[in-house]
């Protein structure tokens, strides 16, 4: 399993991408390595992947090297749209999803659910992020091949935020949920997150962005097993995909 949490925000300067960086033994969750799940795309955009598939280690590894063949091409291409781009990402990743699965997968797929690339940057100076899926498809797969569908979705406008993954404690945070300690949920960065269901993007910093997913990946670890989430599927490091009008940068925020 790769990708386990990543989030979009637009700030006031800009779109911040997270991710954290763990990958994890999808049989005991357990913490295997870290991975960077952010790639740049452009001078103006980036992109991150989330994944759910469990059948293979090795699977697992060629849906990252898919995902950075892609980001480097696009990085040397002029002028793609955050939509051509997710449309570059869809078709190649699911050409391997396609190219390695056998059937019986789906045993090992929950809802379906293949993986999420989320990508996010700057098109005609405004700011856009598309996030699609690639799931299982059940009305064309058949004992002999297996087929996958690409579902998409347009974030933003009017979203300020986007959270993936295992987000469910992410969530909680943003819905005050009592299963949550009253410290964390009243933390200044997650109420900060919390007034944002209006669309005003323009009151959050980079900064708040930032610690509000530090205060989620962290409430995650200690609390996730009581909304499902086992240890080690959520890691502490996290890295941080900056985006502005002028530039794109990754960074590990720690």
């Amino acid at each position: 399993m790769i990708g386990t949490l990543i989030g979009a925000f637009i700030t006031a300067s800009g779109i911040l991408l997270s991710a954290d960086t763990s990958v994890s033994d999808p049989t005991t969750g357990k913490t295997l390595t870290v991975q960077r799940k952010l790639e740049v795309t452009g001078r103006l955009s980036g992109a991150a992947i989330n994944g759910q598939f469990q059948w293979s280690g090795d699977v697992s590894a060629n849906f990252l090297r898919v995902f950075r063949e892609v980001s480097k091409n696009l990085r040397t291409s002029t002028r793609v749209s955050v939509r051509e781009q997710a449309a570059r990402f869809a078709v190649a990743l699911k050409a391997e999803a396609e190219g390695k699965a056998r059937p019986g997968i789906h045993r090992y797929l929950p809802n379906g659910e293949l993986l999420t690339v989320t990508i996010a940057g700057f098109d005609d100076g405004q700011p856009n992020v598309v996030s699609f899926n690639i799931v299982l498809d059940i009305s064309r797969s058949s004992n002999t091949a297996v087929r996958f569908a690409v579902v998409d979705e347009r974030i933003y406008p009017p979203a300020c935020w986007w959270l993936g993954g295992k987000n469910a404690v992410a969530l909680g945070l943003i819905r005050d949920d009592t299963q949550l300690p009253p410290d964390i949920r009243q933390d200044p960065a997650v109420l900060a997150v919390r007034t944002l269901e209006a669309g005003h993007c323009d009151t959050l910093t980079d900064a708040q962005a930032r610690a509000f997913f530090r205060v989620a990946v962290d409430a995650t670890v200690a609390h996730g097993p009581r909304f499902g989430i086992r240890n080690g599927e959520v890691g502490t490091g996290i890295d941080v995909l900056s985006i502005t009008p002028f530039g794109a940068a990754i960074e590990r925020l720690r």
